[in-house]
Formats: structure tokens, sequence, C-alpha cells
């Protein structure tokens, strides 16, 4: 018992000491930290408990009181040792899958769940403890506590020991990392004091191995020095990342401040010496379009002290993708005039007609990636195409910029969008086509998306910008339904077939659905029309000429309602305007007759008593 006292006492010296050198320190408190700080405190309480135990357990015959409060401490004690063993098999979890960085971001959406099963599994084990019996051995020469509850304790530590073995195995590679030797320590420490209690049951050392493997973690994982250190060199790494960032910013806008400048000179030259009016106002359109670049650049500089702090400001306004990556073509199809280089630019008609974001952000990262290409690529074509995914109010942009260029190496694929690359002082001979794709990546982060890229030498580069946009909500007041009312009927590409052979007809209607924005197709005759029905083209209505060559209109119309699942409406053009005619194609089956030649007023109401059917 003397010796069991005197190791007891010894743990309790050194562990206070611990805690107040550890006390008197300025620390982080991180998720380490706040885990050591308690297991600390517990680990003072238990070996003050188990020295209480040894003299209860000694006295606990000699009254009623001194045996009630032996059982108090007891339990007391081996909830402890419970609280000890869970808590750093805890920790051994989230530090063997986790780090600080995203621990927060990836425990925050089950914080609760999780903290509601654990205070289920301490009240459990604790209930346990309370409620089994628990017995004593005292032959003057060893004390010591036996029984269910001691057996349950010991199990509970086994299963412990064994997670933490795991957890050992699975972190294999990092088992030289300081955070793990507590760990071996406690493994290899644990198994000899379980050996010597089996061979001896009063040499009980458990709680002093607990004890020695805390006050080692203040050595190897929780020393808050170590701490202080770390996070001064994140946040002297931190500083230099920005002042990186900042210069090259600061690079890039000068570099880029030329470009639309130039062309705004170039197209005023051009547009004072042209008479053409359309190609004047083609001129007007490139320099407010390179004009609002040199605005944005500008803006960026302004913002300059927010970017030192790696918060560059996004915007969130409604703007026309359309209009924006439009833009964006006319200007690089201008600079590839004077290079045999083929611009292909694709745009999916799905993406809606206004989106929500920052379209200024957008600007910049595709006129790069496009400048990219044009740079390096002296022959072939570049490939600029928009694609998207719209799903509910979110609208996923995927920006392909493709080029037949010269390629890269695989080098320089894994370093392209590498900061330290482009220290101009550290490699002074680094272009600047890194600079500025280090930049795009920069900015496709603060917006939220992602670029990737894929290059073969002579063989050309691919970059992918995916980025997620908001489609913004009307709110329909009666004025903006009136607005839609309109647009439906004229302004959203409704298909109608046209069946005529007669110019005259097919140049003035042409004419009119021009005016009127509805889409259209015209074919010669019946046979066209009907193949066009048959393999399954979809319109809205159909205007059919009353004189058709090879097959009349209505024997075509006959067909065409023989074909299974037809239903579109037929208007007849026919020349009798009298009511006798138009009451006999009725009769047959045609939705109604319009007279030829057209007049702009009676197409008008066709359009608006058919097309609004839908």
């Amino acid at each position: 018992m003397l010796i069991a006292i005197a190791v007891i006492l010894c743990s309790i010296l050194y562990s206070t000491m611990v805690y107040v050198v550890y006390a008197s320190k300025k620390k982080i408190f991180n998720m380490e930290n706040k885990i050591y700080s308690f297991l600390l405190k517990v680990t003072i309480l238990g070996l003050f408990l188990e020295l209480a135990c040894c003299f209860s357990v000694y006295y606990k015959d000699a009254s009623s009181i001194c045996n009630i409060l032996n059982t108090i401490v007891n339990k007391a004690f081996l909830i402890y040792m419970l609280v000890w063993a869970l808590t750093y098999t805890i920790y051994i979890f989230l530090v063997s899958f986790f780090n600080e960085e995203n621990i927060k971001q990836k425990l925050n959406p089950y914080k609760k769940k999780l903290f509601r099963f654990l205070t289920v599994v301490y009240i459990v084990f604790t209930i346990l403890i309370l409620v089994l019996p628990t017995y004593y051995f005292n032959d003057g020469t060893y004390v010591y506590s036996y029984g269910p509850t001691a057996n349950l304790l010991f199990v509970i530590d086994g299963i412990c020991i064994l997670f933490d073995i795991f957890c050992l195995i699975k972190n294999i590679r990092h088992i030289g990392k300081k955070k793990y030797y507590p760990l071996l320590v406690l493994v290899i420490l644990m198994v000899v004091a379980m050996a010597i209690r089996s061979i001896n049951p009063g040499l009980t050392i458990i709680n002093s191995v607990f004890a020695f493997v805390t006050v080692l973690m203040y050595f190897t994982i929780e020393n808050p020095d170590v701490q202080m250190l770390g996070e001064i060199y994140k946040a002297k790494e931190y500083a230099e990342n920005s002042n990186n960032e900042k210069s090259l910013f600061l690079f890039k806008v000068t570099q880029r401040l030329r470009e639309p400048l130039k062309d705004i000179n170039r197209l005023s030259k051009e547009a004072l010496m042209e008479s053409n009016i359309d190609i004047v106002k083609e001129n007007l359109r490139e320099i407010k379009f390179s004009s609002n670049t040199s605005l944005a650049l500008v803006n960026d500089v302004l913002d300059i002290s927010e970017l030192e702090n790696r918060k560059i400001t996004i915007g969130n306004h409604k703007y026309q993708p359309f209009n924006l990556f439009n833009g964006l073509a006319r200007v690089t199809k201008l600079q590839l005039k004077e290079k045999s280089i083929e611009l292909r630019f694709n745009y999916d008609q799905s993406i809606p007609e206004y989106l929500s974001g920052d379209s200024l952000r957008i600007k910049q990262i595709v006129s790069t990636l496009l400048e990219n290409a044009t740079t390096h690529t002296d022959s072939g074509f570049i490939e600029f195409n928009i694609n998207a995914v719209v799903k509910y109010d979110v609208c996923r942009l995927i920006i392909v910029v493709e080029d037949s260029g010269k390629g890269m190496t695989a080098d320089q694929l894994n370093h392209i969008f590498d900061k330290s690359k482009v220290d101009v002082y550290e490699n002074p001979e680094i272009d600047d086509s890194q600079k500025n794709l280090v930049f795009i990546k920069t900015l496709v982060d603060l917006i939220g998306g992602t670029v990737t890229v894929t290059s073969e030498i002579e063989k050309g580069t691919k970059f992918i910008v995916v980025i997620d946009q908001k489609v913004p909500t009307e709110k329909k007041t009666e004025v903006t339904k009136a607005i839609k009312q309109y647009e439906n009927i004229y302004v959203n590409q409704d298909h109608i077939l046209v069946v005529t052979s007669d110019e005259k007809i097919e140049k003035k209607l042409s004419t009119l659905f021009k005016k009127f924005h509805v889409d259209y197709n015209i074919v010669k005759n019946g046979q066209e029309c009907l193949e066009k029905i048959r393999n399954k083209e979809s319109y809205q209505l159909i205007l059919m000429d009353e004189t058709l060559p090879k097959l009349s209109s209505v024997h075509t119309f006959d067909k065409l309602r023989s074909i299974e699942g037809f239903n579109i409406p037929v208007v007849l053009m026919t020349k009798h305007k009298d009511i006798e005619t138009k009451d006999t194609y009725i009769n047959i089956g045609f939705y109604d007759t319009i007279g030829v030649p057209i007049v702009k007023d009676e197409i008008k109401q066709i359009l608006e008593k058919y097309i609004k059917m839908r």
C-alpha cells in the first residue's frame, strides 16, 4: 500500500507542476488544447480520488459512515477512469482523421448528433458503474477493488485501447509525428499495467499510466509554445502570400489595361473614317465593351486594400450571359484577324436570359483564358463553348476554352496554378501567361468555382471553368405579366411551318416573322411538309398555301390528319376571301383561312389566336 501511495503522490506532484506551467502560458484554444486542458484537470482530480480510495478502503470497516464514504469515493474514481479513457479515445479519433483546418467544416453538420450520442454513452456507462456491485480486498499489505464494476471498466478500457491501436495502424505512415508518441507509450504501458494487475491485483498503476501519458502530451502535442510558434509561422506565410498576390494583381492590371485602351484607340479611328452606319455602330459596341473592361480593372485597383487582405469584393447583380460571352467572342475574333485561327463559339440556348452573380469577375476569367489561348496558338482553332446545367434557381455554367496551340508538359501542368512559381524575384524568366493563370485561379476560388486544365505538347490545351450563378426570380406584377404575355407571343422562338412555292408569299412572311421575332421554316410542297411531320418535327402552327405543286393543299391536309398524334393547327392561305370559301375549308377541317396577298394585321391576328393556344 505504501508503494502505491508513493507512486500516486509522485504522479500528483509532476502533474500539478505541468498544470501550473500550462496554465501560466498563453495558448491557442483550438480543438487539441481544449481537450488537453480538460484531460489535465481530470487527471489531477483522478489522482486525488485514487489516493482517497486507498485510505477509504483501508478504514471502510471502521464505521458505517466510513463504509458509505468508501463506496462514494470508489464509484467516483471508477467514473473518472471511464471519463479519461473515453475522452482520450475521442481525442485520438479527431487527430487521426481530421485536422484543425477542416474539423469544423466536416463535423459541424453532425455536431449536435455527435454530442447527443457521446452524452448517452457517458450516462449509460456511469449508471452501470453506479448500479453494479463493487467488492474490496484488504489484507493489510494490498488494498484494491474488484467485482462486476471493475470488470466492466477493464472491458471499456480494453475496447478504447483496441480502437486507439486501430487509429495508430490506420495512420501508420504518420507514426513519426510527435502527437502519436503518447499513444504509443499508452499502449505499451497499459499492456504492462494490465499484465502486472493480472499477476498481482494489489499493484494497480493504471491511473499513474494515465497521468504519465497526459504529462507527456504537453511536451509533444499540446505544448502551447509550439502551438504559438505554429500560428506565428502560419501568419507569416499568410502575409507573404498576400503580398505576392497583391504584386501579381498589380502586374496583371497594368498589363491588361493596355489591350482595351489600344482597342478603344483603334476602333475610334476606324469609326471616324467609316461612312457605313452599321459598321460605325459595331465599332461603338466594341468600344463600349473595351471601356467596361478597363473600368472593371480600374475598380479593382481602387479596391487593392481589400485584395491585400484577400477579400476581393464579389458582386451580385443581374446580367445577360449571352451578351457577356458573345461580346468576348467578338473581341477575340477581332484579335484573331491577323492569324489564321478559327474561333468556334457555341452557346447553350438553355441558359436563362438573365443570371445573377459577378459578371465582371467572370469576364476577367474568360477573357484571360481566351487571351492565353490566342497567345499560345499560331494556327488551327480556338474552341469557346458555354454550356449549362439549370436546376431549380441555380445555373451551373460550364465554360470551355480549348486551343490547338503549343500545349504544356506534365511538369508545367503540375505547377500551372502554383503561386510560388510566379515570384518575379525567384523566377525572373517566368512568362506572363503563368502569372495570368494564377490570377485566374484566385478569382475562380473567390467566386466559389473550379478550374481544371488538360494539355498535350503540340496538340493544345483545354481549360474548363465551372461557376454556379443564381437564376433571378421575377416578381410578377400586372405590368410584367403583360410584358411576359407579349413576349410569349412573339419572342419565344415558336416554330411555324410555312408550306408555299410562291416567292412573293415567302418574302412577305419572312419580313413579318422577323419583325415579330418568330422562328419559322419554309417548304415548297405538301410532300416536304408531310416528311417533316412524320419525322416528329414540332411546330406550333402550319400556314399552307391553297395552290401547291404535285400534292394539293386539301390532299396534303388529309394525309396530315391521318398521322397518329397530329394536332397542329393548319391555316390555309387563299386568294378567295369570301365567307362561303372560308366556311368550306373550315368544314373540311382547316382551323382558319387568311387572305393572299398577306396583310400584316391579319397575320398578327392569326399568331395571337393560335400560338397563344399553348
